[in-house]
């Protein structure tokens, strides 16, 4: 049998405390198996609701909303960095599923950690599921974590 190497790990986040608790977990799986985490966010705004308005979304909030992000993510990369690990971080315009899946395939991941709302039902089937998304076809395995998991 093969021992499991685990030598990068994609957290895809959204900043949500689902998305923390998958960080934190993710973090201590990369010290304990000395891997380089791999932090994404997706800025991706569902144009869909404004467009059918023919209303256009404005590019000033645009890059408020990516500088927020821009901050964010450089404080979670110090985070890990203060742990001594080596991570690093990927801001993308791309709906999420669909960026999540295109980087487990470049870097190439060997794991994914990420959180989940846990929507179900109909929220679910109407919106889609990232996570749902991305345990379907991810190239690696996926581990999704609540915010409320132990």
């Amino acid at each position: 049998m093969t021992a499991l190497r685990i030598r990068s790990i994609l957290v895809p986040i959204d900043f949500s405390p689902h998305s923390a608790k998958a960080v934190e977990l993710a973090l201590d799986l990369a010290a304990s198996f000395g891997a380089r985490v791999h932090f994404l966010h997706s800025c991706a705004f569902p144009r869909r609701f404004v467009t059918v308005y023919d209303l256009v979304f404005p590019e000033q909030l645009e890059r408020e909303i990516y500088e927020a992000a821009r901050g964010k993510l450089d404080a979670m990369l110090a985070r890990g960095r203060e742990r001594g690990l080596e991570v690093a971080g990927e801001l993308t315009m791309e709906e999420a599923s669909d960026a999540i899946l295109r980087r487990a395939r470049e870097l190439p991941a060997d794991a994914i950690v990420m959180g989940t709302r846990g929507l179900g039902g109909v929220r679910s089937a109407l919106l889609g599921s990232v996570a749902e998304k991305v345990v379907r076809r991810a190239p690696c395995p996926v581990t999704t974590v609540h915010a409320d998991d132990d």
